[in-house]
């Protein structure tokens, strides 16, 4: 699984942003291949009405670092993204 630190820019008036404005977004990808889940991160992002979709960091979540998310904030968007192959967490400005 894959994380990414996403600044996007929203194409229309979102709930969160208006036009033109940047959001952050954290993507959790469950794909094996490095390439494929970075297009896929990019594909979500894009989906939700942004563009520009910049991806800043990117991390490999292994096995330790899963089970050692049980109990943090990781834990909900793992086990969201182990059963649909993807999450995508905004962050309000």
């Amino acid at each position: 699984m894959y994380l990414f630190s996403v600044i996007a820019t929203a194409k229309k008036d979102q709930p969160e942003l208006a036009e033109g404005q940047q959001g952050e977004f954290i993507v959790y990808i469950d794909f094996k291949d490095q390439a494929g889940a970075k297009q896929l991160c990019k594909f979500y992002v894009a989906s939700l009405g942004f563009s520009n979709v910049v991806i800043e960091k990117m991390k490999l979540a292994n096995a330790d670092f899963i089970k050692n998310s049980v109990s943090s904030g990781h834990r909900k968007p793992i086990e969201t993204a182990q059963k649909q192959g993807y999450y995508v967490q905004f962050f309000t400005p």
